[in-house]
């Protein structure tokens, strides 16, 4: 199992270099989201979502990803917004279907595998290298003592919350 997780973690981290690359920056930190997004073929929305900090709805040549306005800290709606991005860019091949009293049980069956399935995994690996990329982050923290100030240093530098820098 741990060398099917290291491929995933490896791929996400791969593909999110590879949009660095491709857009030809070093990292994102000063670029908004929205335009990010945007140069993808995508539309961000913010409004209230219960019970998740971000959607994606993927249509054929377009994508919608919402974020959750009820997000108090931008660096957390940053993530959110990276981790479907990461969907949009891994994941485009799951099928979702609309709820109707005929598909309802297998929605929700297949909602509940993909929530915990190896995407969010890829996902979360792929927000964390496009807004802390590796060669920046570990430079940025060499040769330092982990402390909360480094901590907050790494958080501020990368435009990323406390939390995500901490497991980075």
């Amino acid at each position: 199992m741990k060398v099917v997780y290291n491929v995933h973690i490896r791929r996400a981290a791969s593909i999110a270099k590879k949009l660095l690359s491709d857009i030809g920056l070093n990292e994102v930190t000063d670029l908004p989201m929205k335009l990010l997004i945007s140069g993808l073929g995508g539309i961000l929305i913010e409004e209230p979502l219960k019970g998740s900090d971000g959607r994606i709805i993927q249509g054929k040549k377009k994508a919608i990803i919402k974020v959750n306005s009820n997000i108090k800290y931008e660096a957390r709606k940053r993530f959110a917004i990276a981790h479907e991005i990461g969907h949009l860019l891994m994941h485009k091949d799951i099928a979702v279907h609309n709820e109707n009293t005929n598909t309802l049980s297998w929605f929700n069956d297949a909602m509940k595998k993909y929530k915990s399935g190896i995407q969010e995994l890829e996902a979360n690996q792929f927000a964390t290298e496009l807004l802390m990329p590796s060669d920046l982050f570990n430079k940025e923290a060499r040769g330092k003592q982990f402390s909360p100030q480094l901590l907050q240093y790494l958080s501020k530098r990368f435009n990323t919350s406390i939390t995500s820098t901490a497991f980075r």
